[in-house]
């Protein structure tokens, strides 16, 4: 498992083995996802850089694969619903869907809210929402994590502009 493969210093940093919130539903170091045609072509690889950042974090590995050998997809389309969490927008960013018995049907499902201008995002100005920092947050569902209280962390559940892993 890529869990035996972290170290100390991993842990510390990114405290991926002991993380309480951590539900441990993927047990291999590579992980195939898809893209969905209905996800504009700028955003496939900030896609990518939201996966590359987990793998600097976690060892997992992530590849682009057809539908049907993927465990994680990603769509746009438009979320219905009042956002929970208190974004910028007033509605959901994204919603993803993971599997109730991982064991049996191991696929998440990362709808991004088309509704959004995704195409906005400045960080000079920091308008809008950021897609690529969405993203990250959004594979962290599907690795198991849930939210957090903390404001400065990827996994706190409201909009305030995280970008990276910490």
């Amino acid at each position: 498992s890529c869990k035996d493969d972290v170290t100390s210093s991993d842990e510390q940093q990114f405290n991926c083995v002991e993380d309480p919130h951590l539900v441990n539903i993927w047990d291999k170091c590579e992980i195939p996802y898809y893209v969905d045609a209905s996800v504009p072509s700028q955003f496939v690889t900030k896609i990518q850089a939201a996966f590359d950042a987990w793998t600097i974090h976690t060892r997992i590995t992530f590849k682009q694969k057809p539908e049907s050998e993927s465990n994680i997809r990603f769509k746009f389309e438009e979320v219905p619903g009042e956002d929970k969490c208190r974004s910028a927008v007033g509605m959901p960013y994204a919603v993803t869907f993971v599997p109730r018995q991982p064991d049996i049907n191991p696929i998440c499902s990362t709808h991004f809210n088309s509704r959004i201008n995704w195409d906005n995002y400045d960080p000079l100005k920091g308008a809008e929402v950021n897609f690529q920092a969405t993203a990250t947050h959004e594979i962290g569902h599907s690795l198991g994590l849930k939210h957090i209280d903390n404001v400065n962390a990827l996994m706190y559940c409201c909009d305030k502009r995280q970008t990276s892993i910490q």
